[in-house]
């Protein structure tokens, strides 16, 4: 058994310990708290987005680094690899937009699975500034069960979660990411157009 996965009666206790309805419940299932909505004070976390991104991220990186530690590396690393395998062969530079990691962090992880034999680096022929990442066969190894660590995580935080919600969940995802791409482009992300909107 993994290291996240979690038996039913787990659930079921832990379900009944914070006050929620059972899995099985869930075509009514409402807010544990939904109380706390006619508070007008009150920001629960099951209302604002970037916190709820930020403790299912916390959660995925500290349940899954047990599991890669015993193959000697790290999230980043998983998700470069996973990227690789997915994706293929592509510059650093697009690396680290496609996984959404930045470029020093990358360059750096790029180094050490290079230096454990995992990954190839090679400046294009036709640009000199372009530094293309490959796999090796034993990054095309280890990159596979990452992914299938991932995937077998992924079906875990989706249970009891249907096939078109999950597809409804995966676009809108998408659609923030996009958001916020295109706000930061324009700058609307800056310190004072954030404080303007306060």
């Amino acid at each position: 058994m993994l290291p996240w996965a979690v038996t039913a009666a787990q659930r079921n206790a832990l379900e009944e310990k914070i006050g929620v309805m059972k899995v099985s419940d869930t075509s009514e299932l409402e807010p544990a708290n939904a109380s706390r909505a006619d508070n007008p004070f009150s920001d629960p976390a099951e209302e604002r987005l970037n916190l709820l991104i930020c403790r299912i991220y916390s959660k995925l990186v500290s349940t899954s680094a047990p599991v890669l530690r015993t193959l000697g590396i790290n999230m980043h690393a998983s998700q470069v690899l996973i990227g690789l395998i997915e994706s293929g062969s592509m510059a650093v530079g697009d690396l680290s937009r496609h996984i959404a990691v930045d470029l020093s962090t990358v360059s750096h992880v790029l180094r050490r699975l290079e230096r454990d034999g995992l990954v190839k680096r090679v400046r294009e022929i036709k640009d000199n500034r372009v530094v293309i990442v490959t796999l090796t066969e034993a990054g095309v190894s280890l990159a596979t069960k990452c992914r299938k660590m991932a995937l077998q995580h992924e079906e875990l935080m989706l249970q009891s979660i249907s096939k078109k919600e999950r597809d409804m969940f995966k676009r809108t995802l998408g659609r923030v990411y996009d958001n916020e791409i295109i706000a930061e482009v324009r700058g609307e992300l800056t310190a004072e157009n954030i404080q303007k909107g306060s």
